[in-house]
């Protein structure tokens, strides 16, 4: 706000000088406004981009943490209080110095693969996260000015990154749920081995050995009716009160031996 201040002050003395006709004077304070009205859009939209929720920089904080937070979402785009909260929080954390951003100066932010000398991070001022900026239409500026090129952006730090550690310094991770409570092997009752349905059928075993030792023999199996009636025979004589339900041997024949 001050730098928007100082460069409307002198807008008025650059109307005054045009008026005295010193072009020279009014061109060269005409510059330096563009530079002050320059770096108070860059300042803003640079708190905008850190106090200010948005996909990009969520995804890159859950890179740096190792936490995929899009779940929480309802859809991308649309913030949860909860995230929210936790943005609010970090920002005041920035703030006040508690952990540290770094990223690349817009100026040097890198653009090609083939950089011939690595481009280094550096930590953003916690004071741009303390500055009362937002930006609005009215502090857009044309860049350059005095062509007809659109409204460009460019941010004063770009490619921000927090460190993973730091950030589970001041909030640890939640702790992962514990085991469920084992009970002593003397205390144990004894049970089915299947825990998942009813236990399989006696002469299952059996029934099948049955099926395969007729499916070897050199006239294979008969066709379905004979093979059941056959089998409901066979059950009653080698398996007696064990012997399964004329329902149990359709299904079995279905599962084992399909037309």
């Amino acid at each position: 706000m001050e730098l928007q201040r100082g460069a409307m002050a002198m807008m008025d003395e650059i109307e005054a000088q045009a008026i005295e006709a010193d072009r020279d004077a009014a061109r060269r304070m005409l510059d330096e406004v563009d530079g002050l009205l320059n770096e108070a859009a860059i300042a803003a939209e640079t708190v905008r981009c850190l106090s200010h929720p948005t996909p990009e920089l969520l995804a890159e904080t859950a890179r740096e943490i190792a936490a995929d937070m899009r779940p929480r979402l309802s859809q991308w785009g649309a913030w949860h209080e909860e995230i929210w909260a936790a943005s609010e929080a970090l920002r005041r954390a920035l703030a006040a110095g508690e952990l540290a951003a770094y990223g690349w100066r817009g100026e040097r932010e890198p653009k090609w693969d083939n950089e011939p000398w690595p481009i280094c991070r550096e930590r953003v001022p916690p004071e741009l996260l303390r500055a009362p900026v937002t930006l609005t239409q009215t502090g857009v500026v044309p860049f350059p000015r005095h062509h007809d090129y659109p409204v460009q952006y460019r941010l004063l730090f770009c490619g921000i990154l927090i460190d993973a550690g730091e950030l589970l310094r001041i909030w640890p991770a939640p702790h992962s749920l514990a085991d469920a409570p084992r009970i002593p092997a003397k205390d144990r009752k004894p049970g089915r081995a299947n825990f998942t349905g009813r236990p399989p059928h006696k002469g299952r075993d059996t029934f099948i050995r049955e099926l395969v030792r007729l499916a070897l023999d050199p006239d294979g199996l008969p066709p379905r009716p004979e093979l059941f009636r056959r089998m409901i025979a066979w059950c009653d004589a080698e398996l007696g009160d064990d012997a399964p339900g004329e329902t149990t041997i359709r299904d079995w024949l279905a599962a084992w031996c399909p037309e």
